[in-house]
């Protein structure tokens, strides 16, 4: 969809206050993808986004949409070809929902805007898939932050554009509108469109990508699949750091630990997980078989055993034993005495 060469993306071209962010820059978009923007902070991301969307003009260099030169493509054509959402505050003034979604019809229905039945069903669907159908009748003022951002996604989808770019779309919402967006914006990839979007969720990228794309000031962008770049050891150096490092097993973070105790762990999984929960957020290091805790019994450097069954928990060491009816009892345990 793009290809890019050696492109340079900055601000106020051909002025005295041109700022170059990134030079040299040549990468390429594959349709039907669902590519993720990641980095850390001011290296450069929304305004790679700006750019590829035609909001502002590369530096230097060559951008190509469908093997056409962006700077050949007029405004209106590229907003049926591209949507875009950005994380700037929306100011709708009296617009209701509905009325908000719809101007996404605007490419096809032109100055007057007047929506055909089609233009109806199309916008409807948008609020539909996006969960926002109940709200359309509302004022876009009266709604959260959260709520807005699917507003903007829901504008988006009505426009139909077979490439939809997003500047951390799920940045104000929860949890569980997170994971709503992020499936949605997957699904639509099985049915042809082209998604990138920036995001700081490593986990939910490591998920969901098909692609990623590392941007750095130094580096420029570094791409690959989640697993290329897990593997590769990119993920941990580019997002940890002296106190955490990047798990390849689980794909998390987590603190480095700061104790050199050895403990084990026999548990059924889902239990065992949860223990090890517990012991790293009490910076209790895990490797390997072993499990290592601080001031067990008195001794840094005791080995012990944690066993769980039928919901009891026992600790275990050379110094003795100790028994706990639950995670919550165990929990409090380490936090008084393994902190």
């Amino acid at each position: 969809m793009f290809s890019a060469y050696n492109l340079s993306i900055g601000y106020n071209k051909g002025t005295s206050r041109e700022k170059i962010l990134h030079e040299g820059l040549s990468f390429s978009l594959e349709k039907g993808t669902l590519t993720c923007l990641t980095g850390p902070n001011g290296a450069g991301k929304s305004t790679l986004l700006r750019t590829l969307s035609g909001n502002q003009s590369p530096l230097k260099g060559r951008l190509e949409f469908n093997g056409k030169d962006m700077s050949a493509i007029s405004g209106k054509e590229l907003a049926k070809e591209i949507g875009l959402v950005l994380t700037d505050r929306t100011f709708a003034g009296g617009l209701t929902v509905k009325e908000l979604v719809s101007l996404g019809r605007y490419p096809y229905t032109g100055f007057w805007g007047k929506l055909d039945d089609s233009d109806e069903r199309t916008v409807h669907l948008a609020m539909e898939r996006t969960g926002i159908l109940d709200k359309a009748s509302r004022y876009v003022s009266e709604l959260s932050d959260g709520e807005r951002q699917k507003v903007m996604i829901a504008k988006a989808l009505a426009q139909e554009c077979p490439v939809i770019i997003l500047d951390e779309p799920t940045a104000f919402l929860d949890i569980t509108s997170k994971m709503d967006i992020m499936y949605l914006l997957h699904e639509m990839t099985s049915a042809g469109k082209t998604v990138l979007l920036s995001t700081h969720d490593i986990d939910q990228v490591l998920q969901l990508a098909d692609r990623i794309w590392i941007m750095e000031k130094d580096r420029g962008i570094t791409s690959g699949t989640p697993e290329e770049l897990a593997l590769n050891g990119d993920i941990d150096r580019v997002f940890g750091n002296g106190t955490s490092s990047f798990d390849i097993c689980s794909g998390r973070f987590f603190k480095q630990p700061k104790s050199s105790a050895r403990f084990s762990i026999e548990a059924e999984e889902e239990t065992k997980h949860w223990i090890e929960n517990i012991l790293r957020r009490y910076d209790i290091g895990i490797c390997g078989e072993y499990r290592s805790v601080p001031g067990i019994h008195g001794s840094s450097d005791a080995d012990a055993c944690i066993k769980a069954k039928n919901g009891e928990i026992r600790l275990e060491s050379t110094k003795g034993s100790i028994s706990f009816p639950g995670l919550r009892e165990f929990s409090e345990y380490i936090r008084k005495n393994c902190n």
